[in-house]
């Protein structure tokens, strides 16, 4: 677990994407995390999917788990939610960019869940520890 977390920082710190998608085809088809959750791992494989465009993927993931370690710093997390939803208008939009009105509609639209908007997050992450 902790080999994967700090791959997984370093390579986010590099932004290698390549890199960042190999360890983790490697670590899910390995499967060196078990049953364990890394913050870190979890959030290299949203920024991977949001680098590729998949960002009703990204939402998935960071609307179905728990990021205890991130605490009051979860800006990170509703910046990386604001894309993927911003993403997803652009891509049923096409080609011509969103207007900022655009952009603005479609986060008020598709709110931060609570599980990634919430500085007191262990009310969400009850069994993480």
């Amino acid at each position: 677990l902790n080999l994967v977390t700090e791959i997984s920082f370093f390579l986010q710190q590099e932004l290698w994407y390549p890199e960042m998608e190999a360890f983790g085809k490697m670590v899910m088809e390995g499967n060196y995390l078990g049953n364990a959750n890394s913050d870190a791992f979890m959030t290299m494989r949203i920024k991977t999917l949001l680098h590729n465009n998949q960002n009703e993927d990204a939402l998935a993931l960071l609307g179905s788990n728990c990021f205890p370690t991130y605490a009051k710093a979860r800006d990170d997390l509703m910046n990386m939610w604001n894309t993927a939803v911003m993403g997803v208008a652009q891509q049923a939009k096409g080609a011509v960019p969103l207007t900022y009105v655009e952009q603005h509609q479609a986060r008020v639209s598709h709110p931060i869940p609570d599980n990634i908007g919430c500085q007191y997050a262990s009310e969400y992450c009850t069994n993480y520890w």
